[in-house]
């Protein structure tokens, strides 16, 4: 949610204006733009069945900064022609095909498959807290931030998808098709900070396993 996918729905009816769509017909390709993003999280969970979920989230969160920077270029220059704005809604159709690919569909499947039995519940419990929190924030800050630089807004959340992608190619293993006990050690293997808690968790459901 960071990433700004309801920040990008916000500007999605100003785009339909500016691409000169007439004001009647607007609310239709809402719809239309909601379908797409419904239809993309279907085909979203689809592949994640055959592909991993590190792999999903890399290649989502790359193709939200790729249409983010686009947003950003066409938000800036729209006025140099009119054409420029329908630019701009493919570029957010296209940030809504990522997010559906990638953070939408995987986020929790991931945090499920990477925490032991004992502590899987607080970990979702944590993450459905910081998903609306960030969802929260997007909506508070994103007025004031356009305002404040207007177009070059989304160059900070392009940013913020950029640094995800990197993180999940770093920090996060494959978990498809693995054992816990697989993860666990390929996540030692990464030797991170981030990681500590993760083995804690792991330590304290070894030492209540009864003999």
């Amino acid at each position: 949610m960071i990433t700004g996918i309801n920040a990008v729905q916000i500007y999605m009816g100003q785009l339909f204006v500016l691409s000169g769509v007439e004001s009647s017909l607007i609310p239709y390709f809402t719809i239309a733009a909601a379908f797409v993003l419904a239809a993309t999280n279907c085909i979203g969970a689809k592949l994640a069945v055959k592909i991993a979920s590190r792999y999903l989230l890399i290649f989502g969160y790359l193709v939200e900064a790729i249409s983010l920077v686009l947003l950003t270029v066409t938000a800036t220059t729209q006025h140099l022609a009119t054409w420029i704005s329908y630019i701009s809604i493919v570029s957010a159709m296209c940030f809504n095909f990522g997010f559906a690919i990638g953070p939408g569909a995987n986020t929790l499947t991931l945090v499920s498959e990477s925490f032991p039995q004992s502590a899987r519940s607080a970990a979702q419990s944590l993450a459905c807290f910081l998903f609306w929190l960030c969802f929260t924030l997007v909506i508070v800050v994103w007025p004031y931030l356009q305002d404040a630089i207007g177009g070059y807004s989304y160059l900070v959340f392009a940013t913020l998808a950029f640094l995800f992608a990197a993180h999940v190619y770093v920090a996060i293993p494959v978990t498809k098709h693995r054992t816990f006990l697989e993860i666990d050690e390929s996540y030692k293997s990464l030797k991170l900070p981030c990681h500590r808690l993760r083995r804690r968790s792991r330590a304290s459901e070894l030492t209540n396993i009864p003999v």
